[in-house]
């Protein structure tokens, strides 16, 4: 098995966490779901199955994909 990510969440040059931030003001359920999302990718990795993740195509990017009543995307 392939090691684990170790996930960092951004922080502003100034300190703030503003993907943090944004998880914490969502609702309980919505957050439990982010959550256990990023703890897929921090088990697999880029890995982790569709829907969760996917590459942006002609970017180095990827998005966290949190599937439900409100969808949330968050960028890697």
């Amino acid at each position: 098995m392939d090691e684990k990510w170790k996930i960092l969440l951004y922080r502003t040059p100034q300190g703030d966490p503003p993907v943090k931030e944004f998880i914490d003001s969502l609702e309980l359920k919505a957050q439990a779901k982010v959550r256990n999302t990023i703890n897929l990718l921090k088990d697999f990795g880029t890995n982790t199955s569709s829907p969760h993740i996917k590459k942006l195509i002609g970017t180095q990017l990827w998005e966290l994909r949190v599937l439900g009543a409100d969808s949330i995307t968050i960028l890697l």
